[in-house]
């Protein structure tokens, strides 16, 4: 209703929404437009940072999440097959050859070839680009395009089949050797490289066709297609193909096609504060700035170094990271990427400890008491995050949690200071507890005891740490008692 909300929040809007009953509109409109396009979830090891990530996703895509976690993990699954999400780790030797695009090394053959292969984020790019594209086409244009591909793919295949050789302007002759996807591979008796290959690019024969000009020559096809001005090698065998492709005879009739809906697609990179940001992601960190998202005002593409394509990052394109703050604070992240992120925190949550029972131990206040301890003898960022004890069931693996994971963890923090760890588990060997009902076991040593004399150097007596065989209920109580 005009004016009802002139001041209103989104979550007033919404409220209205649902009691009149537009919970479709809600969940795929308002909710979807409400998400960032670039965000990180950042916190201390152990919050849920990768688990909400499947939540994030499915806000994202669908505008709802199933209340029950195995249907999002299926749906979830699901989409990762259909090719609407990719998940990468970042780590310190990732770099833009394996994020973008780089030449690598095919050994198969019995002679070294190069080849420019995309990485994860260039395809999951291209695809979310055409979708985006097409979403905003006609059916006609759509079923056009179809007849088209048809078109070409019966050409390259027949072709393909019945080994047909073509001729250059300039008289070399070649054939089709293979085809894949993206591209047509050719056998050319008077190329010296690749063991007489060409590799050409299968979209860029689509717009030559698409152009359907009468070409006088190479040069001409280049400039008025790709707008270059001078021509390539592969040029030659682009105006032979397109040549002898004018000359048959196809079905006119165009195919129907339904109008395409715009999808949403979804790069996770995990740990993204682990890899080196300005070599992983090169200049395209311009282009995931949600201004410069192909379909917003101020769209941006830049020439990718080796394949020499034009490329931009459409906007339905989103990009979540996690980033664990015990690794690296926010602070020493790229500068360059934060002002790019939308950050979320997401910190050790206590409360959902409330329901597990193990033998009258308060989990909840036994892990917001070692929490706290932590962060005023280190800080926030290393605090220790509630997944650890979710699957604590029993006592036993209780232990296994407090033996395994948490000590060993709080021996990194605190590394040679053992005094710290004890003091967090209320060891501390100022009180007096018996050594069966402590986490750090701590023996004093002197001198004479470890020398056999006293060394006038050492002005203090020292201490040898040993974790227990076992841990006592008394043990856990006196954590927060």
């Amino acid at each position: 209703e005009k004016g009802r909300f002139p001041s209103a929040s989104l979550g007033a809007y919404i409220d209205y929404l649902k009691e009149s009953n537009y919970d479709d509109i809600i969940s795929q409109n308002i909710l979807k437009k409400n998400n960032a396009l670039n965000q990180i979830l950042y916190g201390p090891p152990g919050t849920g940072k990768t688990y909400n990530t499947i939540d994030k996703t499915l806000q994202i895509v669908d505008g709802n999440v199933p209340s029950n976690r195995e249907e999002a993990k299926e749906r979830f699954e699901a989409l990762k097959e259909a090719g609407q999400i990719e998940f990468i780790t970042f780590h310190q030797s990732y770099g833009y050859e394996e994020f973008v695009e780089g030449i690598k090394a095919d050994v198969k053959s019995s002679d070294i070839r190069y080849s420019i292969e995309d990485g994860i984020f260039k395809r999951i790019s291209d695809v979310a680009r055409k979708q985006y594209e097409n979403s905003k086409k006609s059916q006609q244009e759509l079923a056009t395009e179809k007849s088209l591909k048809d078109h070409v793919d019966e050409f390259l295949n027949r072709a393909l089949e019945d080994e047909l050789v073509f001729t250059k302007t300039k008289g070399g002759k070649f054939s089709v050797k293979d085809l894949s996807e993206k591209s047509i591979v050719l056998y050319s008796e008077d190329s010296n490289y690749n063991e007489n290959s060409v590799t050409l690019d299968l979209d860029e024969f689509y717009k030559i066709v698409n152009a359907d000009t009468d070409f006088k020559t190479s040069r001409q096809m280049a400039q008025e297609v790709f707008g270059i001005s001078n021509q390539r090698q592969k040029d030659t065998y682009y105006l032979s193909l397109y040549k002898e492709y004018k000359k048959l005879p196809f079905d006119k009739g165009i195919s129907t096609q339904e109008s395409v809906e715009e999808k949403n697609y979804i790069l996770i990179i995990d740990e993204i504060n682990r890899g080196n940001i300005s070599k992983i992601f090169g200049e395209l960190i311009t282009l995931i700035e949600e201004s410069k998202r192909l379909g917003n005002a101020e769209e941006m593409e830049i020439t990718l170094p080796y394949s020499g394509e034009k490329f931009g990052v459409s906007k339905n394109l989103y990009i979540i990271g996690t980033m664990n703050t015990a690794d690296r604070s926010i602070a020493l992240m790229d500068t360059a990427l934060r002002r790019r992120f939308e950050f979320e925190e997401m910190m050790p949550k206590p409360d959902l400890l409330r329901e597990i029972d193990i033998e009258n131990i308060d989990l909840e206040q036994l892990f917001a008491k070692i929490n706290q301890r932590i962060e005023y003898l280190y800080d926030r960022d290393h605090t220790i995050g509630h997944a650890y004890f979710l699957n604590a069931v029993d006592k036993e693996s209780l232990d296994s949690v407090m033996g395994n994971k948490v000590i060993p963890l709080l021996q990194e923090y605190f590394y040679d200071d053992w005094e710290k760890v004890q003091i967090v588990l209320g060891d501390h060997k100022e009180q007096t507890k018996s050594d069966t009902d402590k986490f750090i076991i701590s023996v004093k040593n002197s001198e004479k005891d470890i020398l056999g004399f006293n060394y006038d150097e050492l002005d203090e007596e020292g201490y040898s740490y040993s974790i227990n065989a076992s841990f006592t209920n008394e043990a856990y109580l006196k954590i927060y008692e």
